[in-house]
């Protein structure tokens, strides 16, 4: 009697946990870059507002990318973890380490030139914990238009109307340095040194860029 229960409890565990992911599965995470901070030698600090559309906490152990063309690797972004309340968003750090200076002035160039038609495709893994125990993980792939459009774009959310940034204005900064620094160490990898940051929303690069 008593294993015909704890087999019947299972059942309802199992089956309810399906419907949760279920329901679950068609209102994914909507991500996109919120501030650029520091930014070195071949990588960008970020942080990444995540809404969760869904009716359910969900708890962000993790989001990483793999940004690669058919031949190359330009980078990764990684983040660390938050737990997101139902119909709410949260500020998530990450990095985007780009595999060396040039891949870092190739795809912030591309996204700030709106290219279209380029050998770049980003893998977007999510992984997470339902009501913070049910574990469930998703994989999406994105061409440059969608990834720029997903990550730096002015998109319609469902946590609020609509996200408004100055994210590509400060792409543009980003990318004002990685240009002078090109002109400066003629081609030699480094905007700064080993020890040294630039920080976009600093008082002293506002009042020098």
């Amino acid at each position: 009697m008593k294993r015909s229960v704890v087999a019947l409890a299972l059942l309802i565990l199992l089956v309810s946990g399906s419907i949760i992911v279920l329901s679950y599965s068609t209102k994914n995470l909507e991500l996109t870059v919120a501030e650029i901070g520091q930014v070195g030698e071949s990588e960008v600090n970020v942080s990444i507002e995540a809404c969760n559309p869904s009716i359910l906490p969900v708890a962000v152990q993790g989001i990483e990318a793999n940004l690669h063309g058919s031949s190359d690797s330009y980078g990764t972004i990684v983040t660390g973890a938050k737990s997101i309340p139902p119909l709410s968003e949260e500020a998530i750090q990450g990095t985007i380490d780009f595999t060396d200076f040039d891949s870092m002035k190739t795809v912030v160039g591309w996204i700030l030139n709106n290219e279209s038609n380029t050998d770049f495709n980003a893998t977007v893994l999510v992984n997470e914990k339902l009501l913070d125990v049910i574990p469930y993980s998703y994989e999406q792939n994105y061409d440059l238009t969608e990834f720029s459009k997903m990550l730096f774009g002015n998109n319609q959310w469902a946590c609020k109307q609509s996200h408004v940034s100055d994210i590509k204005q400060q792409l543009s900064m980003v990318q004002a340095r990685i240009s002078a620094a090109s002109l400066i160490y003629s081609g030699k990898v480094g905007i700064v040194n080993g020890t040294q940051h630039t920080d976009l929303n600093s008082s002293e690069y506002n009042s020098s860029g």
